[in-house]
């Protein structure tokens, strides 16, 4: 039974989640049954959502069959999977302009239909790409989990927004990339080496707002962004931060996973970062 435990002494939650540890892993190149290849929809859940349609499905969506948080559990959430392609080695940075724009409909769909959810306060959409990154299965995919609360890092987030509706715009001056509504900028306070945040250039609380020809652009944004980072690391996640009600500054903050924290930042959450945001400019140029 997932549960959620607090510790209140370091404003943390903890999910106890044991089922997770029987996910399925497999490697590239290994030969073992793909829950997420074109055909083998049976060995997931039921779809929730697919694009175009479900029987010739191009992106597909459906509850985690391994959940962090679930309305069954005492932990309580919903927790999805969106399988971004039909193609087991096609790679985000490779999708075609027709790809990127299914992959934004069904993250808006499923950020739309999760947040409309009895009980949930956050929603919180992310991609891990790679091993290091904490991806099971190499097939590329993003998940979204709706939450009952807002997570501390987030409402922290929210809060020095509302104090500081600037702060992003001051950002902006930084972009190495970008276009008509996204900047690509070196993330000044980045916890990883040669992290990027990509932000809206006008005030966007989340997806929902965004029109198809900027969602667009938000993710041949991403993928410029994973194409320069590619010959550094292969193994990042997207953090999408945004929010359901209120004013805020929706940003994807991606997180390359070079490097592996240790007793200081975990211990004392004191982040040691082993790049400059010079360096990281120079190579997003």
């Amino acid at each position: 039974m997932n549960e959620f435990v607090v510790d209140s002494s370091k404003d943390a939650v903890i999910i106890s989640a044991p089922k997770r540890a029987k996910r399925p892993k497999i490697t590239h190149g290994e030969k073992k049954p793909n829950p997420f290849a074109k055909g083998n929809e049976k060995m997931t859940p039921e779809t929730t959502h697919a694009l175009p349609n479900v029987k010739n499905w191009r992106v597909r969506c459906f509850e985690n069959a391994f959940p962090i948080v679930s309305p069954k559990q005492k932990a309580f959430g919903h927790h999805e999977v969106i399988v971004e392609t039909p193609k087991e080695t096609e790679l985000f940075q490779d999708y075609s302009k027709e790809q990127c724009l299914l992959v934004f409909k069904a993250w808006k769909n499923r950020f739309s239909e999760l947040s409309k959810k009895k009980g949930v306060r956050s929603v919180f959409l992310f991609k891990n790409h790679g091993k290091l990154a904490g991806a099971s299965i190499p097939h590329e995919h993003s998940q979204i989990i709706a939450l009952p609360f807002l997570p501390s890092l987030i409402e922290s987030e929210y809060a020095h927004f509302d104090l500081h509706p600037g702060f992003y715009d001051s950002l902006l001056k930084d972009a190495v990339l970008e276009n008509k509504f996204f900047a690509l900028v070196p993330a000044k306070y980045g916890r990883f080496p040669h992290e990027f945040w990509v932000i809206s250039k006008k005030k966007k609380r989340n997806l929902l707002e965004l029109s198809d020809e900027e969602g667009l652009a938000l993710v041949q944004l991403l993928q410029k962004g994973v194409s320069k980072l590619w010959s550094f690391c292969q193994d990042y996640i997207f953090a999408f931060h945004q929010r359901i009600d209120g004013d805020f500054r929706l940003h994807v903050e991606v997180y390359p996973r070079s490097n592996v924290w240790a007793g200081l930042e975990y211990g004392a959450g004191v982040i040691v970062r082993s790049t400059s945001t010079k360096q990281t400019r120079k190579l997003l140029k």
